[in-house]
């Protein structure tokens, strides 16, 4: 919840809609990436700067944070 609240608000709402997509089945409306490194975490987008990161397993969906998309690629590669 502190990224969320840390968001500009016009991106605030995208985010929790996001968000509402991604816990009702319909996460394909996110356009989801499985990101590397084998621990079931995705991105899904929330505008065309903001992604939102979270992880699946069986019936659990943990929204993990909501960042920036050049982020995205440094945490990524900082876990390689």
């Amino acid at each position: 919840m502190k990224s969320l609240a840390s968001l500009p608000r016009d991106v605030q709402a995208k985010a929790r809609r996001a968000v509402e997509y991604i816990k009702s089945d319909n996460e394909r409306s996110v356009k989801p990436n499985k990101l590397k490194g084998g621990r079931n975490l995705y991105s899904g987008s929330v505008d065309s700067k903001y992604r939102v990161i979270y992880s699946k397993s069986k019936d659990t969906i943990t929204i993990v944070d909501i960042i920036k998309v050049d982020t995205v690629a440094n945490v990524m590669r900082s876990e390689s």
